[in-house]
């Protein structure tokens, strides 16, 4: 039976006449146009992943009207540790910067321990102001676009040589959210 309608499936006089009806040049030329028109979505997708994608940087650029200044990511996350000496349930782990056309983005990997006095939604937002205006007023920084905060489980906190922080796998590390 397979046979029987193989043989009917690869006759190529069969395909010819169906190219030469009408019926056929039109679903042929629609089958074309659906088939460029997914082509031409699928390269104008890929044009505005490279446009628009995040990307990993070392440093923020201050913009001023003599030049512009870079503050590295090194200083700023001295500025996350300093201020976050005033929480002792939070300790920093690593700091990511990503930038996303003109505006910037920080990422916090830290451990938080639970305590009774506060939750992690109250932190971030006592913290996230504190911080952003810190960061304004000590060098200027008006393009930090988002902060974010990568809670780690601290007692699952070993040292495993990995460069990222614990529970962050390598094709997590660098989401660019």
């Amino acid at each position: 039976m397979i046979i029987k309608y193989w043989n009917i499936i690869s006759d190529p006089a069969r395909w010819q006449n169906f190219a030469q009806s009408e019926f056929g040049k039109g679903f042929i030329t629609a089958l074309c146009l659906i088939l460029a028109f997914m082509l031409l979505l699928l390269v104008i997708r890929g044009i505005f992943k490279l446009i628009f994608r995040s990307r990993r940087c070392s440093a923020i650029e201050v913009f001023r009207e003599d030049g512009s200044t870079m503050v590295n990511r090194e200083v700023i996350s001295s500025v996350v540790d300093r201020e976050l000496a005033a929480y002792p349930a939070v300790s920093a782990e690593k700091i990511l910067l990503t930038r996303k056309g003109s505006t910037y983005q920080l990422t916090v990997y830290c451990t938080y321990l639970l305590s009774d006095q506060s939750g992690i939604p109250a932190f971030c937002d006592e913290f996230k102001p504190k911080l952003r205006a810190v960061l304004e007023k000590g060098f200027g920084i008006t393009t930090l676009e988002q902060i974010r905060f990568w809670i780690c489980n601290p007692e699952e906190n070993g040292d495993s040589g990995s460069e990222n922080p614990p529970h962050v796998q390598e094709k997590d590390a660098y989401i660019g959210l």
